[in-house]
């Protein structure tokens, strides 16, 4: 499904495909989903990055690679649990990071960028301090962009036993290798609290309803759910 006024803001690509039973859910062109879509309208529109700069992009992108290679150059850092997943998709280096041992050796205040997509329902151990340690690696002035899949109708679960077998998280989790859920009916509990974001967050606070729709961002996508991509800026 796509019309005239659809424009996807990674490719420019015109028409947008349905996806996992989604109208609209991926980019014909370049195979962008929303909340990738998304991401890219947050780091053109919101943030500015040139040469120089310092990027952590974790669980990198194929399509959100090239546009931050272009910004910052040799700046740019991908990493992932298992970078031989990415071998022929991005035209640069992934390097190993596990977020459960390896964040601490980090130096605090490195990177004007964190970026990350649906990382935290994957990694078995404490999501909280994960993500409060890649807030401290972000430098004063610079921004954290992040999205996790937070589900309509469900609380917040999780099991780290190693035991669970791929079935089990699958059923439980949706997905085989998920080791928790977030879910939108305890979102003001869980998730808002750790950086004080907004409680009725929505997308039409960052852009207007036209930008959306041209990026193929249906409206009932706008407020808290998977699509949701959430901007802490670090105070100077």
């Amino acid at each position: 499904m796509s019309t005239s006024s659809h424009k996807c803001p990674i490719c420019n690509g015109g028409r947008f495909i349905v996806y996992r039973h989604r109208e609209l859910g991926q980019c014909e062109s370049c195979g962008a989903n929303e909340r990738t879509r998304v991401t890219a309208l947050f780091l053109k529109k919101h943030i500015r990055l040139g040469p120089g700069q310092r990027v952590l992009h974790l669980a990198p992108e194929k399509q959100l690679a090239p546009y931050l290679i272009e910004k910052v150059g040799a700046g740019y850092e991908l990493c992932d649990f298992d970078p031989a997943r990415y071998q022929g998709k991005i035209p640069v280096p992934v390097r190993r990071l596990d977020l459960c041992t390896d964040l601490k050796a980090l130096e605090s205040e490195t990177y004007d960028l964190v970026l990350h997509n649906h990382v935290m329902e994957h990694v078995p151990c404490n999501w909280t301090l994960v993500l409060q340690g890649l807030q401290r690696v972000v430098k004063k002035g610079g921004v954290h962009l992040f999205s996790i899949p937070i589900l309509k109708n469900r609380y917040f679960a999780e099991d780290l036993n190693p035991a669970l077998t791929e079935a089990q998280r699958e059923e439980r989790f949706r997905q085989r290798d998920h080791v928790r859920m977030f879910g939108k009916l305890d979102f003001a509990s869980v998730v808002a609290p750790i950086f004080d974001l907004p409680t009725d967050y929505s997308l039409e606070r960052y852009f207007s309803a036209e930008e959306l729709k041209q990026a193929g961002i249906r409206a009932a996508l706008w407020t808290v759910g998977s699509t949701s991509v959430f901007l802490v800026k670090k105070a100077v």
